[in-house]
């Protein structure tokens, strides 16, 4: 015959005061961590997008000293394009909560 009521745990008579303290200094480690890791991860893209706007100054800097005034105004519109939706996708992707 079963005996009614819910199977009670072996190691829960064995958890202290101290397990519990174990455990939620753990917790309060880890998201500490899981906000550090954030927090680079924004710093890290904040560097790429700088180093390619300074790249791509300089390409039309250089190209404009070179006299490739052509080459800069087929490549100009392109990259606006690009700018606009990478950061377009990027706005979108905050208001959806992605980021």
């Amino acid at each position: 015959m079963a005996v009614m009521g819910g199977a009670i745990n072996p190691l829960a008579d064995r958890i202290t005061s101290e397990h519990i303290t174990d455990a939620i200094n753990f917790m309060e480690n880890e998201s500490r961590r899981a906000a550090e890791d954030a927090r680079h991860s924004r710093w890290m893209t904040f560097a790429l997008i700088l180093f390619l706007v300074i790249a791509g100054m300089a390409f039309v800097v250089v190209m404009v000293s070179l006299d490739e005034t052509d080459l800069v105004r087929d490549i100009i519109p392109i990259a606006a394009a690009l700018g606009v939706g990478f950061l377009g996708g990027f706005g979108f992707g905050r208001t959806r909560g992605g980021g």
